[in-house]
């Protein structure tokens, strides 16, 4: 189960492509060097876009692993508190049981 759609997840992609490979004035970012030499400004934005890229599709499938532990996490908890409740009961009922029998114990013991 995603977030989104993969047609929805990837024009976000391109929107975010777009908007990072735009060019900008040299005075406001600098040039990325690369070993001396001056890589042209969408290399480095591409490259920059594609580890982004990877790191939200990273982070996604983190969300959605530790989603699928939550419910299942959840779903054991309501499990565990339902046999607890059930423990309870019989224990409460076992208790009059033996209070019951105890009761009817002293009772024949003072007709004796």
């Amino acid at each position: 189960m995603g977030i989104l759609s993969a047609s929805a997840a990837t024009a976000g992609r391109e929107a975010l492509r777009r908007q990072l490979t735009r060019r900008r004035p040299d005075h406001i970012v600098p040039r990325q060097r690369n070993n001396g030499l001056r890589l042209a400004p969408g290399v480095m934005a591409e490259f920059h876009l594609d580890r982004l890229e990877q790191q939200v599709e990273h982070l996604l499938r983190q969300l959605e692993r530790l989603r699928d532990e939550n419910a299942s996490l959840r779903a054991s908890q309501e499990h565990l508190v339902a046999e607890r409740a059930e423990l309870i009961e019989k224990t409460e009922l076992a208790r009059s049981k033996v209070e019951a029998m105890v009761s009817r114990l002293k009772s024949m013991e003072e007709q004796l």
